[in-house]
């Protein structure tokens, strides 16, 4: 069902599967996946942080996806500390992967917070703008009195 796309049937089949195996952490990630696939993160983390939580064998995947979920969610701090932990739990051939996902979630930090600068510089502007417009209208309406 995950890899032809049907991501909500797939989610539904691994939460049936799920409700006899509660702690198989293997289907718990590959829903995590599903959801994050469906544009669901907050679900997905809440799988990967179970998994996390309960211990057992964390799979790099589960630190992939997590901090996935938390970059999606705008936790970057919580996205970068998922990734290095990936890094120690990869195989020497996923290193390029978590490294490229935390300069990502490094760029979409800086990008974020440029845009956010940018609408504060420019809502601000407008205030200024709006309050003399109103001290001029203010000061012509006095004149007119």
């Amino acid at each position: 069902m995950y890899r032809t796309g049907r991501h909500t049937e797939a989610i539904a089949l691994y939460t049936q599967a799920l409700a006899s195996l509660p702690d198989a952490h293997t289907i718990r990630s590959n829903r995590a996946a599903a959801y994050l696939a469906s544009g669901d993160p907050g679900h997905a983390l809440e799988d990967c942080e179970f998994i996390v939580r309960v211990g057992g064998a964390v799979t790099a995947k589960v630190w992939l996806r997590a901090g996935q979920a938390r970059r999606l969610l705008g936790q970057h701090e919580g996205a970068r500390a998922a990734f290095r932990a990936g890094l120690k739990s990869c195989a020497a051939g996923e290193r390029e992967l978590f490294e490229a996902e935390l300069a990502d979630t490094d760029f979409l930090e800086q990008t974020t917070r440029e845009e956010t600068d940018a609408s504060q510089q420019a809502n601000e502007a407008a205030l200024t703008n709006f309050r003399q417009l109103l001290a001029a209208l203010q000061a012509e309406a006095a004149g007119e009195s």
